[in-house]
C-alpha cells in the first residue's frame, strides 16, 4: 500500500495547469523575426510542428518590467556581510531525461518492458466534495483527476517543455493596435456626454471609504466610434497612467467596448490617465529599428492572411500604439480524442468550458481567478480554436494549454436537460445552448443558457456528473464510495496508447 498525504494544494494545483503612450509595447518583439520550434510526431506518425516562439538574443533584465517591484538581494546585517558560496555558474540548469535504473544490477541483468495489471492504493487523510474540477480544487480533487482529464497540452517532467496533448499543435501570435488615423481604420472615443477624439484624458479619484466602510469604485462611460462619431462596437480601449503611479501597470489596462460601442472602466489607483483607442490586428509581430513593425499571419485562420493577400504587412512608426505579445493562441486538437463514453471530444466542449468558467452562477471562484483575463475563445471548426488572453502575460501559455482539463463533456449534459426538473419540482426539459439568453428568452425557447443562472445552479449540484464525472485521459471514475474510496479504472480504448496507463486499477 501506497500513503500518501496531500497537504500542498497550491502545489499540486499548479502542476495540473501545466500538465494538463506613443508606441508603447509589453515586451518588445524580436527585430529579425528568428525563431525557435518544437517538432514532434502526431497521432499519424507525422512530424508536426508544436509550437513557434520567437527568440531575442538579448537577455531580459529587471529594467525590461518598470511595473515590478525589485528588491535588491541583501548583502549584510547590522553591518556584518552575509557569508555566500560562489556557484560556479550564476544559472541554474534545469530538464534534460533522467537516467532509469541508476544502480539497478538487477535491471540490468533481467531487461524487461512494461506490462499492464495490479491494484495501487493511495492513502489520503481526506476525501474531496466532489470530483467536479472547476466547482472542487482542492489538493485531493486535482490528484486524483489528474488521471481522469486531459490538457491540451502536457508538461515533460524532464525536459519541463509542453508537448502535445489534446491539441497536436498550437501557434502562438502578437496583438497589435492602431493607430486611430490609420486610413481605413479610424477609430475615436469619447466620454460620456463629451466629443469624440483620438484619445481623452482622465483624473481618476476614488471615492473616500464611509463609515470606515469602502465604497464602490467610480465608472467612467466611455463610447467607441468611426471617425465620423458614429458607435462602433468591439473596439479596443487602453488606459495608460501619465508619469508613474503606483499599483498602476506601465503597459496599460486594455479592455474592449461592447456590440453597441459601449464601455464602463474604473477601479484604478488615483491619478491621471490617457485613454487611447485603435483598430486591432493579431500576427507575428517583428520590429525594425526604424519604429516600422513587420506583421505577418501565423494561421490559416488570421483574418489578416485574406485581407493583405497573406502578404506581410508593414505598419511604419506612427502607424500603431500598442503591442501585447504572445496573447493570441490558436489550437488544432486531434481529431482522435474521445470521451471515457466513446464521444468525440470537441470545440464546442471548451466553449462550454469557457462559458462557465467566466459565469457568476457557476462555483468555480477559485479556478476563475486563473482564467479572468482570458476575453476571447472563438471555435474556427469542431477541431480549430483560437484563444486571447487581455495583454501579455507569462502564464497566459499554461493557463491556455490547461484548460482542457476543466472542459465539462458538453453532450452529457445536453442529455441531462432533457430531465430538467423546475423549482417546483416539474419536469421541464430543456436544450442546452451557448447563446446568452435571459430568463424570459429561456423559458420562451425552452433552453437554459451555459452562461445563465439556472443551469449554472444546475451544474453545481447535479451529482450524475460531480461524484462520477466523464474525462478524456488515460483513466476512468468507476465508482465513490463516500468515507472510504474512489476508484479509477484503465481506459481501455485510450486514444493515445502510448500514454495510456498500466495499472489496472487506481484506488
Amino acid at each position: 500500500m501506497v500513503r500518501l498525504h496531500a497537504c500542498l494544494a497550491l502545489a499540486i494545483l499548479s502542476l495540473s495547469l501545466c500538465g494538463l503612450s506613443g508606441c508603447t509595447t509589453s515586451t518588445t518583439p524580436p527585430a529579425g523575426g528568428a525563431g525557435t520550434s518544437v517538432a514532434t510526431k502526431g497521432s499519424d506518425g507525422d512530424t508536426i510542428t508544436a509550437v513557434e516562439a520567437p527568440t531575442d538574443a538579448k537577455a531580459l533584465t529587471g529594467d525590461d518590467y518598470p511595473d515590478v517591484p525589485r528588491l535588491e538581494i541583501m548583502t549584510e546585517v547590522d553591518g556584518i556581510k552575509i557569508p555566500r558560496q560562489k556557484m560556479k555558474s550564476d544559472t541554474l540548469q534545469l530538464g534534460g531525461p533522467i537516467p532509469a535504473d541508476v544502480g539497478n544490477e538487477h535491471a540490468k541483468r533481467k531487461p524487461s518492458q512494461p506490462t499492464t495489471g495490479d491494484t495501487l492504493t493511495i492513502r489520503f487523510n481526506s476525501e474531496p466534495k466532489v470530483l467536479n474540477p472547476i466547482t472542487e480544487s482542492s489538493a485531493v480533487q486535482t490528484y486524483i483527476m489528474q488521471y481522469v482529464n486531459e490538457a491540451l497540452a502536457r508538461q515533460n517532467p524532464e525536459s519541463f517543455a509542453f508537448e502535445p496533448g489534446i491539441a497536436k499543435q498550437w501557434i502562438v501570435e502578437d496583438s497589435v493596435k492602431l493607430s486611430p488615423d490609420l486610413p481605413g481604420k479610424e477609430r475615436r472615443i469619447a466620454l460620456e456626454g463629451g466629443l469624440s477624439a483620438n484619445t481623452v484624458e482622465i483624473n481618476y479619484e476614488m471615492p473616500p471609504a464611509k463609515d470606515g466602510q469602502p465604497v464602490e469604485p467610480l465608472m467612467i462611460t466611455l463610447t467607441t466610434t468611426n471617425k465620423d462619431g458614429q458607435p462602433l462596437g468591439k473596439v479596443w480601449v487602453g488606459v495608460y497612467p501619465v508619469g508613474k503611479i503606483v499599483g498602476a501597470s506601465a503597459t496599460g489596462a486594455h479592455f474592449w467596448s461592447d456590440e453597441q460601442g459601449q464601455l464602463k472602466i474604473g477601479g484604478f489607483p488615483n491619478g491621471k490617465y490617457t485613454v487611447k483607442v485603435g483598430a486591432e490586428l493579431f500576427g507575428k509581430a517583428e520590429q525594425r529599428e526604424d519604429g516600422s513593425l513587420v506583421l505577418t499571419a501565423a494561421t490559416e485562420q488570421n483574418p489578416l492572411k485574406q485581407q493583405n493577400n497573406g502578404e506581410p504587412l508593414t505598419l511604419q512608426a506612427g502607424e500603431w500604439t500598442d503591442v501585447q505579445a504572445q496573447t493570441y493562441t490558436t489550437f488544432s486538437l486531434r481529431d482522435d480524442v474521445k470521451w471515457s463514453d466513446g464521444t468525440p471530444f470537441t470545440t464546442k466542449d471548451i466553449e462550454f468550458a469557457y462559458a462557465l468558467l467566466n459565469s457568476p452562477s457557476v462555483d468555480g471562484d477559485s479556478i476563475r481567478t486563473y482564467y479572468s483575463d482570458l476575453v476571447e475563445c472563438t471555435p474556427l471548426g469542431a477541431h480549430a480554436i483560437r484563444l486571447r488572453y487581455r495583454q501579455q502575460y507569462f502564464k497566459a501559455p499554461e493557463f491556455s494549454y490547461g484548460i482542457a482539463a476543466y472542459t465539462p463533456p458538453f453532450h452529457f449534459f445536453e442529455a441531462a436537460l432533457k430531465t430538467y426538473v423546475d423549482e417546483n419540482g416539474k419536469a421541464d426539459p430543456r436544450q442546452l445552448t451557448l447563446e446568452r439568453l435571459t430568463p424570459e428568452q429561456e423559458d420562451a425557447q425552452k433552453k437554459l443558457s451555459a452562461h445563465g443562472q439556472r443551469f449554472g445552479k444546475f451544474f453545481n449540484t447535479d451529482d450524475r456528473y460531480n461524484r462520477s464525472p466523464l474525462g478524456t485521459g488515460p483513466y476512468i471514475v468507476d465508482r465513490w464510495e463516500r468515507g472510504d474510496r474512489v476508484e479509477l479504472v484503465r481506459n481501455q480504448n485510450y486514444w493515445e496508447p502510448s500514454k495510456a496507463g498500466h495499472v489496472d486499477r487506481i484506488i
